[in-house]
């Protein structure tokens, strides 16, 4: 699985879509629930292979779920789609503040995931947003399960640790070996 690179003090805020007009105007989807907040913004860093450039806002403005944004230096659509693809970031201090009961998504990813008893239960590759609950993609022995984030399954969440407390109700891991590696022996060999 390919994963993009991670900045532990920057957050991906949006990825451009392409063009949006004749004179250098790029069309962003924003990867928050709150892109009125972030319509100030003076500048962004640019994601390419050469690494992070800043970038100055000259405007910008949401329309259609998108951010319809214009920088300095763009002046031409084929300069803009040239920007297909690319993300955009802020330095996590420009973030929205959080409710105390809030987390930023971009934050999940890396904690370890145990069960009530302490067990191992793998790593936490991201959380991913289903409309009805918070979903935690994580990988467990070379494979990769879905686990709610539901009463009686998810049981703590400390992102201070980096831990996340789950209890591995029966079907939430569908490999037998899973199950059974957790289980204690019952033959006496241990």
């Amino acid at each position: 699985m390919n994963h993009p690179p991670d900045y532990g003090h920057l957050t991906w805020i949006g990825t451009i879509l392409g063009p949006h007009g004749l004179k250098g105007e790029v069309r962003v989807r924003p990867l928050t629930d709150t892109p009125d907040y972030y319509l100030q913004e003076k500048e962004f860093l640019l994601e390419s292979a050469e690494g992070l450039k800043r970038v100055e806002v000259l405007e910008i403005q949401f329309h259609q779920d998108n951010w319809l944004i214009r920088l300095s230096g763009l002046e031409t659509r084929d300069q803009a789609q040239a920007l297909k693809g690319r993300r955009l970031l802020i330095a996590d201090t420009r973030l929205r503040p959080l409710d105390e009961d809030e987390f930023f998504l971009h934050r999940l990813p890396g904690c370890r995931v145990y069960d009530q008893h302490g067990e191992d239960f793998g790593i936490v590759i991201r959380g991913l947003e289903t409309g009805a609950n918070l979903v935690y993609e994580v990988e467990y022995q070379g494979k990769e399960f879905l686990i709610p984030d539901a009463p009686g399954v998810v049981l703590e969440l400390d992102l201070e640790t980096r831990k996340l407390v789950i209890d591995p109700v029966p079907g939430l891991f569908d490999d037998d070996e899973v199950q059974k590696s957790h289980l204690p022996s019952l033959s006496g060999d241990e």
